[in-house]
């Protein structure tokens, strides 16, 4: 499909999506973004649809992702903006199943109850479990921008999350620093090269993909170098979504627990510390991490079960992929109607 076809695209999310879909997500300038913009690793259309009779029976969009494995990269994908016509029997079904065909290597992560029950007759299978943790920044805030349903149930969730925003966030460790970073360059680049992680796969980032991410039209990212007594050791990302200030994804060139638990810190308390951030949100899909992130004083408030499709068994004897935020749309998605997790 051709970006002239935003117009029709732009239809198919209206109907399928619903009143809460946030207007920033129905702009032609986000749509190209995701559909069409060329990514460093992907050139061209990313949406795939079967038509019927002029119209759109069914749409999907490949989100590319990929993996540091002691055996090399591994590429993978995660399939967005899954839509089907109801009226047209099984175009939904047959558009994933040559998706995942074609790529052979796919990671779905929650959806709907429908979704569940269909993927592991397309061939997946249970991987793990993604984790989205929560800390209240500032409650009353929180409060105020929230949509009130109920008053006196506000008031209920405006004392709790009180609570749950003392102590406040502690100040990053000494000699740990983060530093505003306009763009990425060559800088993020050499965090990557000639890795030799055992305990887990980390995600392969790229200068170029960093930058692809901050021009999303629909999200407020911003990007951080992480040095340790003066040298680079990693870097964050944040997206400020409505008082929601999220770490989208981080790394830092280290397998030691202390190590990542300080790097966590440094960004925890930089999302914090920004104007506006009511709460602070991330995401894990290793264990090891999460009891991390508790130590940090962040509340586990969903868990979403991962499903991997692995055709050529290319994962089978890889460590635990380290999946973030920024590996599906997590990053960038939120309803008015429910803003927080908290």
């Amino acid at each position: 499909m051709e970006s002239a076809q935003i117009p029709k695209f732009l239809r198919l999310f209206r109907a399928a999506f619903g009143p809460d879909t946030p207007p920033e997500f129905l702009t032609p300038a986000f749509l190209d973004w995701k559909l069409f913009h060329d990514r460093p690793e992907w050139h061209g259309s990313r949406s795939y649809v079967i038509q019927q009779k002029g119209s759109i029976a069914a749409h999907a969009c490949v989100w590319p992702i990929a993996f540091h494995t002691p055996a090399g990269t591994v590429s993978c994908c995660h399939f967005l903006d899954w839509i089907a016509n109801p009226e047209v029997a099984g175009a939904g079904t047959a558009l994933y199943q040559e998706l995942s065909d074609r790529w052979g290597t796919s990671i779905a992560i929650g959806g709907t109850p429908q979704a569940r029950r269909l993927l592991p007759k397309l061939g997946y299978r249970p991987y793990g479990v993604m984790r989205y943790f929560s800390r209240v920044i500032h409650a009353f805030d929180q409060f105020r921008a929230r949509p009130k349903a109920s008053v006196g149930r506000e008031i209920l969730r405006l004392v709790r999350n009180t609570a749950w925003a003392l102590p406040p966030v502690k100040k990053a460790d000494p000699g740990w620093v983060a530093i505003r970073e306009q763009r990425a360059g060559a800088w993020l680049d050499e965090l990557f090269s000639d890795l030799h992680f055992d305990a887990f796969s980390p995600g392969a980032r790229s200068s170029a993909l960093a930058n692809y991410l901050l021009d999303c039209p629909a999200a407020r990212c911003s990007l951080y170098s992480i040095t340790r007594d003066g040298e680079l050791c990693g870097y964050f990302l944040l997206n400020e979504v409505h008082g929601q200030t999220r770490v989208i994804d981080l790394f830092v060139r280290s397998t030691e627990s202390a190590v990542w638990g300080a790097a966590w810190r440094l960004a925890l308390h930089q999302a914090s510390c920004l104007p506006g951030t009511c709460e602070v949100v991330t995401a894990s899909s290793l264990p090891w991490l999460d009891q991390v992130l508790r130590r940090l004083g962040m509340r586990e408030r969903d868990a979403r079960p991962i499903l991997l499709c692995d055709r050529r068994g290319i994962l089978a004897a890889a460590p635990p992929l380290h999946i973030q935020m920024i590996d599906s749309d997590a990053f960038f998605l939120y309803s008015h109607s429910y803003p927080f997790l908290t």
